[in-house]
């Protein structure tokens, strides 16, 4: 039988480990929005069988979340691992089909956390895109570099002749002011009340780069730098 020794990343992607991934990381802590890697990165475990992908993801948020399972895992130790996640699907299913994401968020609830699963609607889509118009052309240069272009925070701090510093104060706002005005738009065209929006507002920043590379991939490329 013919056998796999790891397999070649996709090259859209980039390696964690490499000088890009690394810069990346780098960048990241610079603008703030690394903090929960190190909880995550302190619970690091490889899924044990090639199907639990899944299982094996919430097994390490399970465990950085410090949610005490309340049953026994080896010895003594109360601790999640994949094959105490059998409460909405069982082991065999997964084996053979995967997990869907709203099993997922059963797995997740029925083990001890709060968990909801959100999916992107085209009005937060639309609010999303109308937003981007709505940055001053700095700002969205800005988010071009970062995103479409993909430099660095010391590629953009030479391009704007300022520190590192600076850039990557300049891009957190720039990120910052996009979701606010994300916010703002989505509840005028919804007409939705302010306590149904965070679970919206969560999902489109945290696809933050793939929404918005896109959007700008398909943009015009007509503002200037200021």
């Amino acid at each position: 039988m013919q056998s796999l020794y790891r397999r070649p990343l996709p090259e859209a992607l980039i390696e964690f480990g490499s000088a890009d991934g690394r810069a990346l990381f780098r960048e990241a802590l610079a603008l703030g929005t690394m903090e929960s890697y190190f909880a995550l990165a302190e619970q690091h475990h490889t899924q044990a069988d090639p199907a639990f992908c899944g299982l094996g993801s919430l097994v390490v948020v399970l465990n950085a979340l410090a949610i005490d399972p309340g049953r026994l895992w080896k010895g003594p130790w109360r601790w999640f691992s994949e094959e105490m996640l059998d409460c909405c699907v069982s082991l065999e299913t997964v084996r053979t089909a995967g997990l869907t994401l709203g099993e997922v968020g059963c797995l997740a609830r029925c083990n001890g956390a709060e968990a909801r699963v959100v999916r992107a609607s085209a009005a937060s889509e639309a609010a999303f895109r109308e937003a981007v118009t709505l940055l001053s052309s700095r700002e969205r240069n800005l988010l071009r570099y970062h995103f479409l272009a993909e430099l660095s925070i010391d590629q953009i701090g030479t391009i704007y002749q300022v520190h590192r510093a600076t850039a990557a104060r300049w891009l957190a706002r720039a990120q910052e002011r996009l979701i606010r005005k994300t916010r703002e738009l989505f509840l005028l065209r919804t007409q939705s009340n302010a306590d149904s929006l965070p679970q919206i507002m969560e999902l489109i920043q945290s696809q933050l780069s793939v929404n918005l590379g896109n959007i700008l991939k398909r943009s015009t490329e007509n503002d200037s730098q200021s």
